[in-house]
């Protein structure tokens, strides 16, 4: 199956922000400057469950009560403008061991043995049986009383909503009618008009940034274009020479230079959070394209690398079968935390070929990862967790606090900057798989968010294997 090379985009994503959990759009805000109870982050069953929403919250014994404390109670009130829509309190679970929790008439009253700290979770549902989109749901807690024995207590009166829920569309944009303008000088096109395949929303005509440089089919021949190689280390193994010095140092100002595919192997594959975070890369700006298989895999599967770059997503699925003397892009590290945590910036090039087992070109990010200016296509991935083309499975660090919060990890993000994702072809399996994939990214945990800004997708497809059945996207 072939399509024409420069396609009519057919999705588009803009300025997309994603909670690290697997909640849709959730923002939590805490307005008691000090007190005795903190909150973590709100959490969604999944992104397709918005039936209810857990809370934890976390209370630690104040300076007034040395010894801990072995009871409490707190009123719980839901504020909210419309009367219609509301969260109702369901139950609450006791989160630390020690804490008995029970609920009567919006009241919780718990029980631990002489703590100094005890999270409860707070199970909320909703009014109209689930959480509507767009919408902010406060929630206040009135007379918290923390207590060690009869004689010594700590009491507190809330003034005002404590916790702020909100759940904004994500605005998944598609664009409408026809291309209208191309600019191949400054790599953009203009469709005539978008629309939100969420909510529905209309955006009017709509600006394409795309990260590939504009190549019309007979200029292929032209292009700059790095294959892999077998028997060479530098195009073949991971190879970390461009981290000695002399191909930059790091600085934004002047980036470590990645100039053959054993060096990009070597920045997924090989580098930590320690050595990353922070620093700056780039691929040299000379290349046009790097091919993550060898020339003559190419040629056997597709006739040229032109033709190759003509199939859609069902053909690549169709040409990877060929498994004689394909490369395996091994992209996984050892550890899902200590792993890059950089900015790569692709300065335009297209990575295309990869055959992977791990999830994305770089299977693992940590905090501060940032993939920018780059294209992947003609791609497979073919896992049982976590798959995306860019990046596979996003994690905190655990060495990161912050003050005030009730968990060990620090809330952070990874971003995806002018990207764009075309013609590749995802299968995973595994009973977290719905959840867990996505074109550009496929998941994150322990909060991190996803910041998706002027990126493309389009003609992706994406085969989806769980215990209860299949579909494909």
């Amino acid at each position: 199956m072939t399509k024409r090379f420069s396609s009519k985009v057919l999705a588009v994503v803009l300025t997309l922000a994603i909670c690290a959990t697997t909640v849709l759009g959730c923002l939590m805000t805490v307005s008691a400057a000090e007190s005795c109870y903190s909150f973590g982050a709100p959490k969604f069953p999944s992104r397709d469950d918005m039936s209810q929403v857990s809370l934890d919250v976390t209370f630690t014994a104040p300076a007034s009560l040395p010894n801990g404390f072995a009871a409490g109670a707190f009123k719980v009130e839901e504020v909210n403008a419309d009367a219609d829509d509301y969260l109702t309190l369901k139950e609450v679970n006791g989160v630390t061991s020690g804490a008995d929790a029970t609920v009567e008439n919006g009241k919780v009253v718990f029980e631990s043995e002489a703590s100094s700290t005890v999270t409860l979770e707070l199970v909320f549902g909703f009014s109209k049986g689930e959480a509507t989109r767009g919408r902010d749901y406060s929630v206040t807690l009135n007379n918290v009383e923390l207590a060690y024995n009869d004689s010594e207590y700590y009491n507190e009166t809330v003034d005002g909503p404590v916790a702020k829920i909100t759940t904004a569309c994500l605005h998944v944009v598609s664009v409408v009618g026809d291309q209208i303008a191309v600019d191949k000088a400054n790599n953009y096109s203009v469709y005539a008009g978008s629309v939100c395949t969420l909510c529905g929303e209309e955006f009017g005509m709509q600006l394409v940034p795309t990260a590939e440089k504009f190549v019309d089919e007979e200029e292929v021949d032209e292009l700059n274009v790095v294959y892999i190689t077998y028997g060479s280390n530098a195009n073949g193994e991971p190879d970390g020479s461009f981290l000695d010095g002399t191909h930059g140092t790091g600085t934004e100002t002047d980036p470590y230079v990645i100039s053959t595919p054993g060096q990009l192997r070597y920045l997924a594959q090989k580098t930590t959070y320690a050595q990353t975070h922070g620093k700056f890369f780039e691929i040299d700006d000379s290349i046009d394209m790097i091919v993550l298989q060898s020339e003559s895999y190419i040629k056997s599967v597709a006739g040229s690398l032109d033709a190759f770059l003509a199939l859609d997503a069902e053909g690549v699925k169709d040409a990877f079968a060929t498994t004689s003397n394909r490369t395996t892009w091994q992209s996984g590290t050892a550890t899902s935390k200590d792993c890059f945590a950089g900015t790569l910036n692709g300065n335009g090039v297209k990575i295309v070929g990869a055959y992977n087992n791990n999830g994305g070109i770089i299977a693992y990010v940590n905090d501060g990862a940032t993939a920018k200016n780059l294209t992947v296509s003609n791609c497979m991935f073919e896992t049982g967790w976590y798959a995306g083309s860019i990046f596979g499975y996003g994690d905190m660090s655990s060495t990161l606090t912050a003050e005030g919060l009730s968990n060990s990890y620090c809330p952070g993000a990874v971003t995806l900057d002018n990207v764009t994702v075309h013609d590749n072809y995802s299968k995973v399996s595994g009973g977290g798989a719905k959840d867990s994939t996505g074109a550009l990214f496929g998941n994150t945990v322990n909060f991190m968010a996803v910041n998706v800004d002027n990126c493309l997708v389009y003609d992706c497809k994406l085969l989806v294997e769980t215990s209860g059945g299949s579909g494909e996207f």
